[in-house]
């Protein structure tokens, strides 16, 4: 999927939802793996949670609350995956949602 950019600042223990229309996938008969290639700059990177729901509505938590990660390092395009939706149909594809609760700096977005 091609670069999409979400700044977005999020107060801490708050929620935002991101949404995307995914159509990358053409030709593609079933979902193996999702992946999210993302760009988070944080105060704490442990508090950070990021749950990508699909079209479907299969839920996965692509990162947890980590209470011993005090990195400010953030992540740099770190690809985030999942084989949660495997078996799931492109063609059903369409909104994507990523539910995130922390405070950081979004810039891209899923990639299939």
């Amino acid at each position: 999927m091609r670069d999409h950019r979400f700044p977005t600042s999020i107060p801490a223990k708050s929620v935002v939802v991101l949404q995307l229309e995914v159509k990358e996938c053409e030709g593609v008969q079933v979902l193996e793996h999702v992946q999210a290639k993302l760009t988070i700059n944080s105060h704490k990177r442990g508090d950070l949670k990021i749950q990508l729901t699909s079209p479907m509505g299969t839920r996965v938590v692509l990162l947890d609350h980590r209470a011993h990660d005090n990195s400010r390092a953030g992540f740099n395009l770190w690809p985030f995956m999942s084989v949660h939706s495997w078996g799931e149909y492109p063609s059903e594809l369409g909104s994507w949602r990523y539910t995130t609760t922390g405070v950081f700096w979004v810039k891209s977005g899923p990639g299939s």
